[in-house]
């Protein structure tokens, strides 16, 4: 009988923002004096980060995670890291010359000055977010040419407490990460690529059994994020589901 470490005992609380930034993401949390940002924005709604950070009275970010190099997710950066003190950046390794979006060049011209710490995503790897847990669960494989793939999967935990982030993570790396046999049990999920039907595929979603899913997307989103389908998954399994496009 296999028997399970009871987690430690965690003073205080942890808490997750859903940044309201139209098609893209942006993810904040706080632990006890620590700050952590998961995804900035667009280049447009990267000043809505900012203003959301500085209203909440933050002046320093400990951690700062792009989880892939889309404009959705890390357009908004450059804006972020030039508007408070910044601890670490963390991003998933790009080969060179795989994007040549001007926004990209811009912001790792500005990362590569000697003020900023910055380290690459590896799946295994351990950030103390306070008391909070989190590990990078994924991506298992290097990702073919599509760069959702290359998004930084993580595990948060704290105290009983479970979160599943996923970036734009597909279906592909959903079930590399199954094989892994990492734990996935958690209450909250961030639903992969705002509810696309290229992620979440049912065996992810029943191995993680959340109680809560997170949707980050934009009201009328061209891309029709979330998908039916995908929300006929979370509602049949009972989820409750918190979107941007309509909650805020």
């Amino acid at each position: 009988e296999s028997v399970t470490e009871k987690p430690a005992e965690v003073q205080g609380s942890l808490e997750l923002t859903m940044i309201d930034v139209g098609q893209a993401d942006s993810f904040l949390l706080e632990q006890g004096e620590c700050t952590a940002l998961i995804d900035c924005g667009t280049r447009s709604t990267g000043k809505d980060v900012v203003k959301y950070l500085k209203d909440h009275g933050i002046t320093k970010i400990d951690y700062v995670f792009g989880t892939h190099p889309h404009d959705d997710h890390m357009g908004g950066m450059y804006d972020v890291i030039t508007n408070f003190e910044i601890g670490k950046v963390v991003l998933p390794k790009v080969k060179s010359g795989e994007v040549t979006s001007n926004w990209y060049l811009k912001l790792m011209g500005e990362l590569s000055q000697e003020k900023y710490e910055v380290e690459y995503a590896e799946t295994g790897q351990i950030y103390m977010i306070g008391d909070a847990i989190m590990k990078i669960i994924g991506p298992i494989n290097e990702p073919s040419s599509n760069l959702n793939n290359y998004s930084t999967v993580m595990k948060i935990s704290f105290g009983e407490m479970d979160i599943i982030m996923t970036g734009d993570a597909e279906k592909s790396v959903e079930a590399d990460i199954l094989k892994s046999k990492v734990e996935l049990d958690a209450e909250i999920l961030k639903v992969g690529h705002h509810g696309s039907d290229t992620s979440t595929s049912t065996e992810f979603l029943d191995a993680i059994n959340p109680e809560y899913a997170l949707i980050s997307a934009k009201v009328g989103n061209k891309y029709k994020h979330p998908i039916k389908e995908t929300m006929q998954n979370l509602e049949k399994r009972d989820i409750i589901v918190y979107r941007t496009d309509e909650c805020g």
